[in-house]
């Protein structure tokens, strides 16, 4: 999945949290963000990648309501 990186932001968790896909099973990028030109992107971009994984790292996997005691 490639495109606008808000919407890569809501669609990562969704398959790596929410769904539990293996980071290594998924290309994931945002290619840009609105309000930004090439050069802006590209110079923040991998501050924003690594602040979308520090807060996915710190979210809970739901547990499925059929496996929960």
């Amino acid at each position: 999945m490639h495109g606008n990186a808000e919407m890569i932001k809501d669609l990562r968790r969704f398959l790596l949290v929410e769904q539990g896909l293996p980071r290594e099973r998924v290309s994931i990028s945002g290619y840009w963000r609105t309000g930004q030109n090439e050069d802006a992107w590209q110079a923040g971009k991998r501050d924003f990648v690594a602040q979308m994984e520090r807060e996915q790292d710190g979210e809970a996997v739901p547990v499925p309501a059929s496996t929960r005691p």
